[in-house]
């Protein structure tokens, strides 16, 4: 996910990057378009996933845990 790695780029050495995300429903990543009004494309991955993603670009995982009986997930990473 591109996208992370610019979020990175705006944050200073040692930043804290504060994220939420709903978890996959299901026990792997997978891809499907919104139900909703929007219709977009959306990723969905699991918590080990994101964890590994944030890692794969060198971020530390500070704090993580789930909310809304797993549905969600909230992690806290640091850049290095």
């Amino acid at each position: 996910m591109e996208k992370i790695s610019k979020i990175k780029t705006l944050l200073k050495k040692d930043g804290v990057l504060y994220l939420t995300s709903v978890v996959s429903d299901k026990k792997i990543d997978c891809e499907a378009f919104d139900s909703g009004s929007d219709g977009l494309l959306k990723k969905r991955l699991t918590a080990k996933s994101f964890k590994n993603l944030l890692v794969q670009r060198n971020f530390k995982i500070l704090k993580f845990r789930y909310w809304v009986g797993k549905k969600g997930m909230e992690i806290f990473a640091k850049k290095s």
